[in-house]
């Protein structure tokens, strides 16, 4: 919980800093509401036996940031956009967060999965003209594959050298 309220005021401040240090009152009451909903969301992913409800955290979280980030390039629209931002990366971290606390194995499959949407998001803003944001999604993407799948090959060889020593 507490760090989803770290990243909810690092969010704040970003959006502050994004308007040049304008609606000051307006980014108060967006960084309390989503320091409100990190209390939330953590209290929610942690409780036992949830992994179904984190998984629909990590859903609604992609397409929270998908829509804020096509309000923010097409519309313009800053502050409710960088709400709807800020809630969806909270909702994605929470997601992965509740997973994590089940599985390891399903963290680094959903890491896989979101490097795939990142490559494949990185592609269609590289087709739409915005090639500096097209890179940092593709790097990102490709870095997240190649971690999820490091990690899911350093599991399995120390479960067969475990399985092998018994």
């Amino acid at each position: 919980m507490l760090a989803l309220v770290a990243i909810a005021i690092g969010i704040g401040v970003y959006i502050y800093a994004t308007l040049f240090f304008r609606e000051g009152l307006h980014v108060l009451i967006i960084t309390f509401a989503l320091c409100c909903l990190g209390v939330v969301l953590g209290y929610i992913v942690t409780r036992p036996n949830m992994q179904p409800v984190s998984i629909g955290f990590m859903i609604l979280g992609i397409g929270a940031i998908g829509s804020s980030i096509y309000l923010l390039h097409t519309f313009q629209i800053h502050e409710r956009a960088y709400f709807i931002l800020g809630a969806g990366i909270l909702c994605l971290l929470s997601g992965l967060a509740g997973i994590f606390t089940q599985s390891i194995i399903a963290t680094l499959i959903g890491i896989i999965v979101l490097g795939i949407v990142a490559v494949s998001s990185g592609f269609n803003l590289a087709s739409l003209d915005f090639h500096r944001g097209a890179y940092v999604v593709l790097g990102l993407g490709a870095f997240g594959i190649l971690c999820g799948l490091a990690g899911i090959i350093v599991i399995q060889v120390k479960s067969h050298a475990v399985s092998r020593s018994s």
